[in-house]
């Protein structure tokens, strides 16, 4: 028996997509400056392509304030300067890896928490078949409740105090 839900389905099949399309872009990307550039002019290309996708993920980081494209700027960058200083070595890996690190950490903690909001959504969109003191089992109470604008701003204040 299926569960009967109101939210949409997560499209895995278009994020999949996505991400192999992405994934073709860059490797073509890569693969064109490979074969028409050499040696330092090379690395000078890699290094700016690395930077320009620190600038996207800037202004992506801009639009949605999400960590995980802050922790991608942080990776494109620490690959830039890898490249256009022409520094590779142990110095350039351990702030990569410790940078992974954090974005698997984000992508855990938003996936976690994307999904707890998830569960509280499709509770509270069920249908509801009967109540008991103005209660149903969902989490928010179902009714009407009196109220002036005096006791709404005292609250306010209350909540503002307290925040």
């Amino acid at each position: 028996m299926k569960n009967s839900t109101k939210l949409k389905p997560i499209k895995w099949g278009l994020i999949v997509v996505l991400i192999m399309l992405g994934s073709v872009f860059c490797i073509s990307l890569f693969a064109l400056v490979d074969s028409f550039l050499a040696g330092q002019s090379k690395l000078t290309a890699y290094g700016l392509i690395w930077l320009g996708f620190a600038v996207f993920n800037l202004v992506l980081w801009i639009i949605r304030k999400d960590p995980i494209s802050l922790s991608f700027i942080l990776i494109n960058l620490t690959l830039a300067v890898s490249y256009l200083s022409d520094y590779k070595g142990i110095f350039i890996i351990v702030p990569l890896i410790i940078t992974y690190l954090f974005y698997f950490y984000l992508i855990y903690v938003n996936y976690k928490i994307g999904s707890h909001y998830r569960k509280i959504l499709e509770l509270t969109a069920q249908p509801v078949k009967n109540t008991t003191d103005g209660f149903t089992p969902r989490p928010f109470p179902v009714g009407r409740i009196s109220f002036s604008k005096e006791e709404i701003v005292r609250f306010a204040k209350f909540l503002k105090k307290k925040s």
